[in-house]
């Protein structure tokens, strides 16, 4: 998809891997966990310092598009929250300052929500990104019954992202 930056994600495999610090591979309602996005190979001068990200978690399944928990902590000289699904509900770049690594401290939600994974679109330079660069999945409690989404939420979600997640 065209994510706004003129260009199509790239097919190729992403040189840059996104994990998530969790205990056994599964996460604790309420608990924060460290989300990084970093060099999958990390010789020096193998891969570029990427310039951009948009991070979310979502459900494993694909069956939701809606973000689940909250990014809570991060380093606020490079990046931000944005509105998506809830006012915490991704982070992304806040300028195009080239980093090597960026972590960002994402809180489960309080109730299960089924197992999850992060998805990131990070971009190496402004042609050249990687659309849904994916976390290896990690399990929680099954979701409570769901609630209707906030559909003028979702629709402003889909309209800021433009396609890149």
């Amino acid at each position: 998809a065209n994510g706004g930056h003129g260009a199509v994600g790239q097919t190729t495999m992403s040189p840059y891997v996104v994990t998530v610090a969790t205990a056994n591979g599964s996460y604790v309602p309420g608990n924060t966990y460290d989300i990084t996005i970093s060099k999958a190979n990390t010789t020096a001068g193998a891969t570029p310092d990427f310039k951009g990200f948009l991070c979310q978690v979502r459900s494993s399944s694909g069956s939701s598009t809606d973000a689940v928990g909250t990014f809570e902590s991060f380093d606020t000289s490079k990046a931000k929250n944005l509105l998506c699904t809830t006012d915490k509900g991704a982070v992304e770049h806040k300028n195009a300052d080239p980093v090597s690594s960026f972590v960002a401290q994402w809180k489960a939600p309080t109730v299960g929500a089924g197992n999850l994974k992060a998805l990131c679109t990070i971009v190496q330079v402004r042609v050249t990104f990687w659309v849904q660069v994916e976390s290896v999945m990690f399990t929680g409690p099954a979701a409570p019954t769901e609630n209707p989404t906030n559909g003028s939420v979702a629709v402003l979600c889909g309209q800021r992202l433009g396609g890149i997640l």
